[in-house]
């Protein structure tokens, strides 16, 4: 395992300085002096700010199989059901690593926000959601990696945008948009979940969320072994 771990490092080490440099220059806008009296609006910003990380991250994470995609490595790497086995758990390590220390970068960054502007944000909840439905998206791409390759995995990921941006557009139509009515009361409405009456709700969707993902990730990783053998024989 420790010569896969290193593997990963040389072949990826140079692709995920460009994303950690990608990564801190987003965070630096949130170190540009706010408005006066805006701590909603700085809310708001870092809350976006950890979307965006999580984005970034997620195509780098994304990534991590095309390189194992080259014929002599697939062959090797096929030998024995052990050696594939391995192979699978450390990108399945690899990605919740790269995921939590993200979610960690994100509490480093409200840290320091809060210290440079002595102010108090409650943003942690919606960082901790971002790093669920990332490892939701990530349980469901993998096995389709393994057993169809980097290609369809594309395919995958443009029919999920497709699906959100559906959601979304149906929601613009026809859903409740009485929050967007105006800045106060989207501000408003921010500031509710955040640390509001409805912060509570917040909370119990950040448990969902993580439960749900971990559930997904333990079983993705068990198909991915049986998608891995599958394909030894085929």
């Amino acid at each position: 395992m420790k010569g896969l771990i290193y593997k990963e490092i040389i072949l990826y080490g140079k692709q995920a300085l460009l994303f950690l440099g990608a990564v801190i220059l987003l965070s630096s806008i949130m170190f540009v002096e706010p408005p006066a009296d805006s701590i909603a609006v700085v809310n708001v910003m870092i809350c976006v700010i950890y979307m965006f990380i999580f984005l970034v991250v997620g195509m780098f994470e994304q990534g991590l199989y095309e390189k194992d995609e080259n014929y002599r490595w697939r062959i090797f790497i096929s030998s024995t059901p052990k050696l594939m086995k391995t192979q699978i758990l450390v990108k399945y390590m690899s990605t919740l690593f790269i995921s939590v220390c993200t979610l960690i970068w994100c509490v480093v960054l409200e840290r320091m926000v809060e210290l440079r502007g002595d102010i108090e944000l409650k943003t942690i909840q919606v960082s901790i959601i971002m790093l669920g439905i990332q490892m939701i998206f990530r349980a469901v791409e993998i096995p389709v990696v393994i057993r169809f390759g980097s290609k369809y995995a594309s395919l995958y990921r443009m029919i999920v945008t497709f699906m959100v941006m559906s959601v979304v557009l149906i929601y613009l139509l026809f859903g409740n948009l009485e929050i967007f009515c105006s800045r106060e009361q989207f501000f408003r409405f921010i500031l509710k979940l955040l640390e509001g009456d409805k912060k509570q709700m917040l909370w119990r969707w950040c448990t969902y969320t993580v439960v749900t993902s971990g559930i997904l990730y333990v079983l993705s990783y068990k198909i991915s072994v049986l998608l891995g053998k599958e394909k030894i024989y085929m």
